[in-house]
């Protein structure tokens, strides 16, 4: 909107006043009352105000983004579609509407509709920053990462210089190449991520927590995974890291401590009962740990996670191999 109105100014455009009628102020002042009211005790309030903001025809624009994200925040998708819908498309906040029209038809588990409405606003706007990384989320929300890692470079290939704020797509890129097995791309994204913003609990987590499933750079992973417990002390995914990486590296009574905390945040997580019925096993506590991992496979994993559970419920772990050093990212040895 902010360069919409500058394209007018250069061009010689009057602007109009930001209220020019007692009718605008009242729907600034309904529309103000309306953002101000975001939680759940006063969301049906702000639903109010934004219709009665709606009613004064002032400014539609504003106010029917306004009601739809109401009606997102309220899980009334199909509602929200109806607002954004109404968006005029000569305005400013038009691929917006789209982007967030896309958004709710993906909650609606419309999947091929929200995908074909973002590439219609991108074929209109190739340029337009905010519609790639959307679709991008898409993708890797659908797990189609082959798509989604191409969407998010293509997003990057169009920042000229990267800001902090930046480091989420890069951050989202590198999960996409990760689970595409391309991990060499996927590394130096998290790291690209980690140097915009070097305090990310989530990017600190993922990356700490890769090197240690693929037994690299081990002590700098652990410190990574450590930061990021600091930084986010009740998150229960990035304590069962922080366990995991106790357990690669053989401290099993540790790996116990951690892992036992995560699971107490997270008793549904079907992994991090699986990780907590490892470490049960290599400290001796058997029977607790195919207890985790029944408990494991009753909270419905993924197939190829079900079938690795159900061999451990039927057989337990293998006997421990020494550990050699592991290979790092530079080719030397983690000694």
């Amino acid at each position: 909107m902010i360069k919409a109105a500058l394209a007018n100014a250069e061009k010689g455009f009057k602007p109009q006043a930001f209220v020019a009628t007692p009718a605008a102020g009242a729907a600034e002042s309904l529309f103000s009352l309306a953002t101000s009211m975001t939680d759940e005790q006063s969301i049906d309030v702000a639903l109010l105000y934004a219709r009665l903001a709606l009613s004064f025809n002032a400014d539609k624009p504003v106010m029917l983004t306004l009601l739809g994200d109401t009606y997102e925040d309220m899980r009334l998708f199909d509602q929200a579609i109806e607002a954004y819908s109404q968006v005029a498309s000569d305005s400013p906040l038009k691929a917006n509407a789209d982007m967030e029209t896309a958004v709710s038809l993906q909650r609606l588990d419309r999947k091929a509709e929200a995908q074909a409405k973002l590439r219609d606003l991108i074929a209109r706007a190739p340029k337009n920053y905010d519609a790639i990384v959307t679709l991008g989320n898409l993708y890797r929300n659908n797990e189609d990462f082959a798509n989604a890692a191409k969407t998010y470079d293509d997003a990057i290939k169009l920042i000229a210089e990267p800001q902090q704020g930046h480091w989420r797509v890069y951050y989202y890129a590198g999960i996409s190449h990760e689970r595409r097995k391309d991990w060499d791309t996927a590394e130096k994204l998290f790291r690209r991520a980690l140097q915009l913003s070097p305090e990310e609990p989530m990017v600190l987590n993922y990356l700490g927590y890769s090197m240690i499933e693929k037994k690299i750079n081990l002590g700098e992973a652990m410190e990574m995974v450590k930061k990021a417990v600091d930084l986010k002390p009740n998150d229960g995914y990035i304590i069962d890291s922080l366990g995991w990486a106790h357990f690669q590296l053989g401290d099993y009574e540790q790996a116990v401590t951690n892992i036992e905390r995560a699971v107490e945040l997270l008793p549904a997580d079907a992994i991090i009962g699986e990780h907590l019925g490892d470490a049960y096993w290599r400290v001796g506590r058997k029977l607790e740990a195919k207890f985790q991992w029944q408990h494991a496979k009753d909270n419905k994993p993924e197939p190829d996670d079900l079938k690795r559970i159900e061999g451990k419920i039927k057989d337990g772990l293998p006997d421990e191999v020494p550990v050699t050093p592991a290979q790092n990212s530079t080719g030397q040895n983690n000694g």
